[in-house]
C-alpha cells in the first residue's frame, strides 16, 4: 500500500501541487471507468471547474463531456483529469485512470456510496 501512497504523491506533483494539499486525499480502483465518471459529474456539476489533457471546462459543458468524452476507450485514452470546486481538487488522474484515481477526503461518504454500489474500491493506504 505504500507504493499507492507514492503514487498519490507523484500525481499531486503532476498537477503541480507541489506542497501537501489543503484537504487529505485518497485512492479508488475502478474497472468501470466511465460509470464512475458519470456519476462523479452528475454529482458535481454547479460551481466546478473540469480540466482533462489540458483542457479547461466549466459546468456548462458537462452535457456534452457526458455525451461525448465519458466513454471507457475515451476514459482509458486520456493521461491526466481532474475536477476541482472553488479551487479545491476533489476527484482526478493523471496516467490514465487505471494508473491511480485520487480523491478529496472531504468526498469520502460520496464515494463510499459508489463502492456500496461495487462501482469501486477504496485503497486503504497508510502513509
Amino acid at each position: 500500500m505504500i507504493a499507492i501512497y507514492d503514487r498519490l504523491k507523484h500525481i499531486l506533483r503532476a498537477f503541480r501541487l507541489r506542497r501537501e494539499p489543503a484537504i487529505p486525499m485518497f485512492a479508488i480502483e475502478t474497472r468501470r471507468y466511465s460509470t464512475v465518471v458519470r456519476r462523479i459529474l452528475d454529482r458535481y456539476n454547479k460551481d466546478v471547474q473540469i480540466s482533462i489533457d489540458g483542457r479547461h471546462y466549466k459546468e456548462s459543458d458537462i452535457p456534452d463531456l457526458l455525451k461525448s468524452w465519458c466513454t471507457n476507450r475515451n476514459l482509458k485514452k486520456t493521461i491526466d483529469f481532474s475536477l476541482s470546486c472553488n479551487d479545491t481538487p476533489l476527484f482526478g488522474f493523471h496516467d490514465y485512470p487505471f494508473g491511480c484515481f485520487w480523491v478529496a477526503e472531504t468526498e469520502r461518504l460520496f464515494v463510499e456510496q459508489l463502492a456500496d454500489e461495487k462501482l469501486l474500491r477504496i485503497a486503504h493506504v497508510t502513509p
